[in-house]
């Protein structure tokens, strides 16, 4: 069994001891039975080589403050907003991570912050657990990862018992992860309506009372435990009993509304590593159409970047009531360029998805003939179809152009390296992603962030809490804000008009260029004036998301935290005032509507 691995890593608490204030919380929401003995010793050997070089990591220049090191499935994560961590601290932190919570309690990770007060945290979590701050950014191909807002939605609906018109798809397999009852020792049965934590009880506190369960939300580990007032709010009450101190810095809670969609960034754009990279190679942006990958051009890295290309975002980031939003020459105060990320306006996705839509919605079934006369089927679906006739070696020109296959010209009506460069700008990364990505992305949920994961934030007693959820409802202020603008309306028309028009072309001159000299041509089926139907859609679809979670958040906030909120305390009024800040400027926002510029 695992018994010589956990008696090997409980001997880890001798080697390191946490600071007497702070506290580890297991992720007890995640139970895991992929541990084996394996796993635990090759966490065990990361303790003393590659985590240890993670925590002996200084600050590097424009780094970002979160910073990730990877063992197979298991992350190791450190969140630094506004120091460096102390190295030993760090290393006791991950130790008491891997005692208390993997080892002893057979659970996907847990967390540790800072005991001096500087904001820091770390944290471990495995892929396969439900992490709970994961915003899940893998936009570009509507792979499985990009179903995780829908699930977080469904389960959201399931927990309040409204399925609508989504119940007979999965009612009947999603009900499983609701309970996640986690029945560990019961404190004292209590009457259902979420009980109170009881920080006095014997010393195996785990206040795990069931309706806490439902919100995602760790506890704290059975050992090395020391209660503290800070951690005694953590089980949910249903009364108005709020706990709205001590307050973190506004950059620390920027910092802890990005954690969790640093890494997945990074998978965005194919690359490894943190947000502080991302801008500094740039691979082909892919995406998928029809399942297949679509490769665009070559990014420019962030030094080829025109020297006159403005910074979008707000003007002061790191001040939580402020919505001033614009573009400047250099980055706003207090950031750097690793801030921000080099953005094309027009997703890419938008692009490869399209294919797809006149599938689903304009020539649905097999209504095409096939165009190798020795295919198996006679008839194709349009998915089929399009790729048997566009993707092949078929190579010709348009309009005096190079020679290019079919899918090479359209992506030469996208932004890259050498092409439509002056349309590449920055923006703000959080308002890029996954504020405006998930706007715009193909998925099926009515908003744009999880329900389930920003209600638990807005609810949850600890103000810190709320207030990431306000930032994160700020950055899709922003992200509308953003393309509400006018050089940016400029650019996205543009790039529309140029996609359309390529289509257009595409949609003539393929029916010459058949893939193989025994195969049929493509027949022109309309594809410019689908593209610009596609496109009204697609922006109708970003305005309605963005305004469901502004109006939908930002009432929730308002009825905990202004409304209610607990005894009136100096962290409780400037939070009422960012509130207030935030949602005058909404209404403002959302009087001048969202149109076309196209």
């Amino acid at each position: 069994m695992r018994a010589a691995g956990l008696s090997a890593l409980a001997a880890l608490l001798s080697l390191h001891s946490l600071s007497a204030s702070a506290d580890t919380t297991c992720h007890t929401h995640d139970p895991l039975t992929e541990w084996s003995v394996a796993d635990l010793s090759k966490i065990q050997d990361a303790l003393s080589g590659p985590v240890a070089d993670l925590c002996n990591k200084g600050l590097q220049p424009g780094e970002n403050e979160v910073i990730t090191h990877e063992i197979g499935d298991v992350t190791f994560e450190i969140v630094r907003p506004e120091t460096v961590q102390n190295a030993e601290e760090c290393k006791s932190a991950f130790a008491a991570i891997v005692s208390q919570c993997i080892a002893v309690q057979n659970v996907g990770g847990g967390e540790v912050e800072s005991g001096t007060g500087n904001g820091v945290l770390y944290e471990i979590f495995h892929a396969n657990a439900d992490h709970d701050d994961s915003e899940d950014d893998h936009l570009e191909a509507r792979d499985p990862s990009l179903f995780e807002d829908d699930i977080d939605d469904f389960m959201d609906m399931i927990g309040h018992g409204n399925l609508d018109a989504r119940a007979p798809k999965g009612s009947k397999s999603k009900p499983k992860a609701k309970p996640k009852p986690k029945p560990k020792p019961k404190p004292k049965p209590k009457p259902k309506p979420k009980p109170k934590p009881k920080p006095k009880p014997k010393p195996k506190p785990k206040p795990k009372p069931k309706p806490k369960s439902k919100s995602v939300k760790p506890t704290k580990a059975s050992t090395m435990v020391k209660p503290s007032a800070t951690k005694s709010g953590k089980p949910t009450k249903a009364s108005s009993s709020v706990k709205p101190g001590p307050t973190k810095s506004c950059k620390q809670v920027y910092a802890l509304a990005k954690k969790g969609t640093s890494n997945k960034l990074a998978g965005r754009e194919n690359f490894v590593g943190g947000m502080t990279h991302i801008n500094e190679k740039r691979s082909p942006k892919s995406a998928k159409g029809c399942n297949i990958d679509i490769k665009a051009l070559d990014y420019p890295d962030k030094s080829s970047i025109s020297s006159t290309a403005k910074f979008y975002g707000f003007q002061q980031p790191l001040v939580c009531s402020n919505v001033i939003f614009g573009s400047r020459s250099n980055p706003a105060p207090g950031t750097t360029k690793a801030f921000y990320n080099i953005e094309h306006v027009l997703e890419w996705q938008i692009v490869t998805k399209f294919f797809e839509w006149v599938q689903d919605e304009k020539k649905p079934g097999a209504v095409f003939d096939n165009p190798d006369p020795k295919g198996t089927a006679k008839k194709l679906d349009f998915c089929d179809y399009w790729k048997a006739t566009w993707v092949g070696d078929a190579s010709f020109s348009i309009d005096n152009s190079a020679k290019r296959k079919a899918l090479d010209h359209l992506k030469y009506a996208y932004p890259g390296n050498n092409n439509h460069e002056k349309e590449f700008i920055w923006l703000e990364e959080s308002i890029n992603a996954p504020a405006k990505s998930h706007m715009w992305a193909d998925k099926a949920t009515d908003g744009v962030y999880g329900s389930r994961k920003m209600k638990q934030a807005i609810n949850s007693k600890d103000i810190n809490k709320a207030r990431v959820a306000l930032v994160r409802i700020k950055w899709l202020l922003g992200a509308r804000k953003y393309m509400k603008l006018s050089p940016i309306r400029t650019i996205l028309k543009d790039q529309k008009v140029r996609i359309g028009d390529i289509l257009d072309k595409l949609d003539t001159e393929m029916a010459k260029h058949p893939q193989a000299p025994t195969f049929a041509a493509w027949k022109h089926v309309g594809l410019k004036a689908y593209w610009d139907e596609y496109m009204n859609d697609k922006l109708k679809t970003a305005d309605s998301r963005s305004k469901h979670d502004m109006d939908t958040y930002l009432s929730l906030i308002n009825i905990k935290w202004v409304k209610g909120g607990g005894p009136v305390t100096p962290a409780l009024t400037s939070f009422r005032k960012e509130i207030k800040t935030v949602k005058d400027e909404w209404t403002k926002n959302k009087a001048k509507p969202w149109t076309a510029p196209w």
